[in-house]
């Protein structure tokens, strides 16, 4: 019997077996939003049968608007709510199943589609004069340099191996498909052959995201606090043709 998950107008047939919700990449459906934990909730279709059960998430899943305790039985209709998203189970009998007009979708591409844009700012974005670090002219003297460097990025919410662009003293382009958001703090660790990594605090300061041919998604982190010796190392980098000079010691 088809079953399906919908959301904002699309449909995805549930898959036998478990199938984890939640922020993590590893989610098989995964929604990129601060107020879903890691690993939110989980979905069992077992037959003709589909469970829910909440991970101990911190802001909770609710049930037909009522909050989610332990693991329940899910029914034709019913509608299962975390963070800002609303799915709703629909089990299809063979004669119902009007399968020329369902827009059907994957895991994948479900937790892909965008909510409907807010009539006010999000209030992560920060504000122009509360950008710190660097004046204008500033970022304008710093040559930018395209270097594929090898990147560990990781903030409270995530954990990623990423590519670099457009290296320079201001800051670094991470390539990415899993986007965070503007404002979000980081530590970057550049993996240099050959030498120690580099260690450098950031902030995400601008998202890109681009869908089919368009271009690479990724996200520009601009550096804070940096060091004597993350400072020298970044300048070496960038007047060096091959980047694999080691770590310099600052006395």
């Amino acid at each position: 019997m088809p079953i399906y998950l919908e959301y904002m107008g699309y449909s995805v047939e549930v898959p036998a077996g478990a199938t984890m919700v939640g922020r993590d990449v590893t989610c098989a459906l995964r929604f990129n939003d601060e107020g879903i934990s890691r690993r939110h909730m989980c979905l069992v279709r077992s037959g003709d049968e589909v469970f829910v059960e909440d991970l101990g998430s911190t802001n909770g899943t609710t049930l037909n608007g009522k909050p989610l305790a332990g693991t329940a039985r899910l029914r034709d209709r019913d509608v299962v709510e975390l963070g800002s998203y609303r799915l709703v189970l629909r089990i299809v009998g063979d004669d119902e199943d009007q399968s020329s007009t369902r827009r059907e979708s994957s895991l994948a591409e479900l937790g892909a589609i965008k909510k409907p844009r807010a009539s006010t700012p999000r209030p992560s974005a920060p504000t122009r004069a509360s950008r710190p670090t660097l004046r204008p002219a500033e970022r304008r003297e710093h040559e930018r340099r395209k270097l594929a460097l090898d990147v560990t990025y990781a903030s409270d919410q995530l954990e990623l191996e990423v590519t670099t662009h457009d290296l320079s003293l201001s800051g670094v382009f991470v390539t990415s498909d899993v986007l965070e958001p503007i404002g979000t703090t980081c530590q970057l660790t550049i993996l240099v052959d050959g030498a120690p990594a580099v260690s450098v605090r950031g902030v995400v300061r601008r998202v890109v995201e681009r869908t089919g041919d368009d271009g690479e998604s990724g996200f520009a982190v601009e550096f804070v606090d940096l060091g004597d010796a993350e400072r020298k190392w970044l300048e070496t980098a960038l007047a060096t043709p091959v980047v694999t000079m080691p770590f310099p010691r600052v006395d």
